[in-house]
């Protein structure tokens, strides 16, 4: 045994994290035992599970095999000492072996179950039992990454599944119904739990498997790298492969401009690809989006004036006039929208949220929404069968633009759904993306 191997350092504070969970806590026991679930939640931000095994007895084995960003597998052991099924888990894991297999670091990890009202308050202390020099770095972190894991944990009892992105980032999704699959590809401030996006998930799982997904950085999907367009597209490609190597793409203004890039650079994995107006602005039929919008959302996000670049987007990129977006501000979705027969955007404080990712929407988009006509062939290899759909009583905008990108692609058609506008109704929408996914 090396010097270095024999030497330990003294760590004295315990971390001790206390999170309620809106689970009973039988459910919450079960994902920490059960090792499909445990392969769902176990480790920080960016990392998966490859392997998982559970010996659910006392002196019985834990192994898990976690793989980081990088793709290195970090080997974490453990020997279960108390299990008192739904209340109480005491294990001890090793990690960090040395040149002559001796774990680096072990950790005493107790974890505690209560019952709140049909909820569940879990409760976990990790003791330091042995730690030398050089793991001091991954300690320092061990209470970033233990939070980090619950947060996972959460999303999994809410029934989150995850594929993980070529950067290695977490994608969160949901996978609804039976046949072909289509994956459903949200618009600006947009995300799967959004009450609209059920309303078209429903419909179409009638026929076909429906991937309902977080772009990311929004709802259960993370945000580990720094944003290329690229990195969406390869978020869309990991969601195919996961449903067999070939899918169907549904796409609602940004998201849909998104699922035509995905197409185009996908050409062999993307079947089809439904648009809901993409938001092109190619003549004087609509305002250009001004040439210093990315600047002020970049200006509004670092200032953390998530509510401003909210409402920047509403005025500028989609021209909701000042008044009326303060209505949003103030009140209700529901009340605001109470006339309206389309779908109703999220509350104000849930676009907050993800309001950063209005910057990846203007990314996406590119400089189509400058007046100018559509690049000539930028999208030439998406040659699968594209439709691009527009409502009747939208702007003329939507329209024309429409009109002009099916007449750039090899095997594109337009049609208008009358009496639609951009908020859509889903009942309206679903119809006529099932018979096009069908055909």
């Amino acid at each position: 045994m090396t010097a270095t191997s024999s030497r330990t350092t003294e760590f004295t504070q315990d971390v001790v994290i206390t999170r309620t969970f809106n689970a009973p806590r039988e459910l919450v026991f079960e994902a920490w035992t059960d090792p499909q679930h445990l392969q769902q939640w176990w480790g920080p931000h960016g990392f998966d599970n490859p392997r998982c095994e559970v010996d659910l007895r006392p002196g019985g084995i834990m192994l898990i095999h976690m793989r980081g960003p990088d793709g290195e597998i970090y080997p974490d052991r453990g020997i279960f000492h108390e299990i008192v099924p739904p209340e109480r888990l005491v294990f001890t894991s090793t990690a960090f072996d040395d040149e002559h297999g001796e774990a680096q670091l072990q950790v005493l990890t107790t974890v505690t179950f209560a019952e709140q009202n049909g909820k569940t308050m879990l409760t976990l202390r990790a003791h330091v039992l042995k730690a030398s020099p050089e793991v001091m770095e991954a300690l320092a972190g061990m209470e970033q990454g233990w939070s980090e894991s619950l947060e996972k944990l959460e999303a999994v009892l809410k029934g989150a599944q995850w594929v993980s992105s070529r950067d290695r980032t977490p994608i969160a999704y949901d996978r609804t119904g039976d046949g072909s699959p289509v994956i459903l590809v949200y618009g600006a401030l947009g995300v799967r739990s959004h009450v609209a996006a059920d309303g078209l998930v429903e419909p179409l799982a009638q026929r076909f498997t429906v991937i309902s997904y977080d772009r990311r950085g929004r709802g259960d999907s993370l945000d580990l790298t720094p944003y290329e367009v690229q990195r969406e597209v390869d978020d869309i490609e990991a969601l195919i492969d996961m449903v067999g190597g070939q899918a169907a793409l549904y796409g609602l203004s940004s998201g849909a401009v998104l699922a035509l890039e995905a197409a185009s650079r996908l050409p062999n994995k993307v079947t089809k690809v439904a648009m809901y107006e993409p938001p092109f602005v190619t003549d004087d039929s609509h305002p250009p989006l001004p040439a210093d919008y990315i600047p002020r959302l970049n200006e509004l996000i670092a200032e953390d004036r998530r509510g401003g670049a909210v409402a920047l987007f509403m005025t500028d990129a989609i021209g909701i006039p000042e008044e009326f977006v303060a209505q949003m501000r103030s009140a209700p979705m529901s009340e605001v929208f109470a006339d309206e027969e389309g779908m109703v955007p999220p509350e104000w404080a849930e676009m907050e949220k993800v309001a950063h990712t209005l910057v990846y929407d203007a990314l996406i988009m590119g400089d189509t929404m400058s007046g100018k006509p559509l690049p000539v062939g930028k999208w030439a290899s998406a040659t699968m069968p594209v439709l691009v759909i527009t409502g009747g009583n939208s702007e003329a905008f939507f329209d024309n633009s429409a009109k002009a990108l099916a007449q750039q692609l090899p095997h594109a058609r337009h049609v208008v759904l009358e009496g639609q506008a951009h908020n859509v109704s889903p009942e309206a929408l679903a119809p006529v993306l099932a018979q096009f996914f069908a055909g």
